[in-house]
């Protein structure tokens, strides 16, 4: 957040979140092949989960209008230039359909919105309702990816169980975690690593780590299923990352300017495979490496604050305006 003190734990938790997106994205467009397969699916059974829960859990600090809206103005901007480069290239208008990964800001945006109106303490029917619309919303044909629908639905709980997640609860256990916490973390991870595995090898997993519509009827017990590994992969990472900060930390400097990762780094990914279309044995530590190069060059704090102080201009206007006509009115 800017202009506020930084955590250490929430940046470290955040900069290992975003390596690990970086990294699925150049091993996206082999899913299908080998043990990149699993190791894609892996990962999205959690990373999104987690970072979204993050997502909630601060904005029960955040939901204004000049936050919200500066989320929406990133999203317009990255997305358009998609938008024109596919309609330049094959003619195809996809305007209202997020490409790629910016499908989540437009999702933070409404989020953010729809909490806003919700009671600041009814978390008991909050949470359970989100999940059950989340579940149900697999079953309706026409909820798609237009304007992130099936992502806001689909992820829906994530977002709440960290938004009703108290602060008090959170800072007593991150700084009073004994020894044996950060032990059984690790099992509870790799417990829910290799259900994710077992998973992803019994059933054809994508469309579902993606939260698209049910082929079947019985898809929402898979679906389900997915949230149980999410949330106890994101338990067991929790309960593991360090909550002390370091001079050479680059992971939570990762953290702290992960926005600009993550909106910069998949135009790249795209490019790279296009270059390097692979897979062959170099592929793997060739993916690691251009993930550390992406984040270290757009978690640059000289960067983020340029562009933060562009964008802050830009959404002040908009909010000056926004004010004047509801004085007007």
């Amino acid at each position: 957040m800017e202009g506020k003190k930084r955590i250490a734990y929430w940046d470290n938790f955040k900069g290992v979140l975003i390596f690990l997106v970086v990294f699925t994205h150049f091993l996206y467009n082999f899913t299908g092949l080998g043990y990149e397969k699993y190791l894609v699916n892996i990962i999205y059974f959690f990373h999104m989960p987690a970072f979204i829960f993050i997502s909630g859990y601060f904005s029960k600090k955040e939901i204004d209008f000049k936050k919200t809206l500066k989320y929406l103005l990133i999203y317009v901007i990255f997305n358009s230039v998609f938008v024109i480069y596919t309609y330049l290239t094959s003619h195809t208008l996809l305007g209202l359909t997020p490409f790629y990964s910016y499908w989540y800001l437009l999702a933070l945006v409404a989020w953010r919105i729809i909490a806003k109106y919700l009671p600041c303490n009814k978390w008991y029917i909050v949470i359970p309702l989100s999940f059950v619309i989340s579940l149900l919303s697999g079953y309706f044909s026409d909820i798609s990816n237009v304007l992130a629908i099936e992502k806001i639905l689909g992820f829906l709980p994530f977002f709440f169980i960290g938004y009703y997640l108290p602060e008090s609860l959170i800072v007593s256990f991150t700084k009073k975690r004994k020894a044996w916490v950060f032990v059984a973390g690790m099992l509870i991870f790799v417990f829910a690593l290799l259900s994710a595995f077992f998973i992803s090898h019994s059933f054809p997993i994508q469309d579902f780590l993606l939260m698209e519509k049910y082929a079947e009827p019985i898809d929402i017990s898979i679906r389900l299923l997915v949230y149980i590994i999410a949330l106890v992969a994101s338990f067991g990472l929790f309960c593991m990352i360090p909550n002390k900060t370091a001079r050479y930390n680059f992971v939570e400097k990762w953290g702290r300017n992960s926005l600009w990762i993550y909106v910069f780094h998949r135009p790249i990914t795209l490019v790279v495979s296009k270059i390097y279309p692979g897979p062959d044995d170099w592929y793997l530590p060739i993916s690691i490496l251009l993930s550390f190069i992406v984040c270290f060059v757009f978690s640059s704090d000289k960067l983020s604050e340029f562009l933060n102080h562009y964008l802050d201009k830009i959404v002040t206007y908009f909010n000056k305006m926004r004010v004047k006509k509801q004085a007007i009115s």
